[in-house]
């Protein structure tokens, strides 16, 4: 009886063991995953590129910071019922991957990523948020070019 409860505990100290592994590895996967940006611009188009930077320069009301670009959803200008750019200088709202938000302003001009076309840098006083998607992740509403590619003759 003794030794049948010394295999179960066994049994499940080394099944907990794997799972936290796994969760380790999934959690590593997850921070190393490429990432897109979808830069929204005034005129209503849409740019879709890899970004230059690896993490996003803030200055918030108690510390200056960098966020990691695959920890954040989403960057937006804060102002209400306006319609306006993310320049260098203006409060932003950042929404994180965990639905955490918080407003800082985006110590940045321009914004570079590699696209489909090149390389291309774009400043941030045209652009009116930024989504950040993991490759494969849904790149929002409105389908993507590739969807008709099939279709193009």
């Amino acid at each position: 009886m003794m030794i049948a409860r010394t295999i179960i505990a066994s049994g499940v100290a080394l099944g907990l063991l794997l799972a936290a592994a796994g969760n380790g590895r999934a959690a590593d996967a997850d921070k190393d995953a490429p990432v897109k940006l979808s830069l929204h611009l005034f005129d209503g188009s849409r740019i879709v590129g890899t970004p230059g930077l690896t993490a996003f320069p803030l200055q918030t009301s108690y510390a200056k910071m960098t966020i990691p670009v695959g920890k954040v959803r989403r960057i937006e200008a804060t102002a209400e019922g306006e319609v306006v750019d993310l320049k260098k200088g203006e409060t932003v709202s950042v929404r994180l991957r965990n639905d955490d938000r918080l407003q800082a302003v985006l110590l940045l001009d321009a914004v570079e990523l590699t696209t489909l076309f090149g390389k291309a840098t774009i400043d941030l006083k045209h652009v009116i948020s930024i989504d950040v998607r993991a490759e494969g992740e849904s790149s929002g509403p409105g389908p993507l070019l590739s969807e008709y590619a099939a279709d193009v003759k």
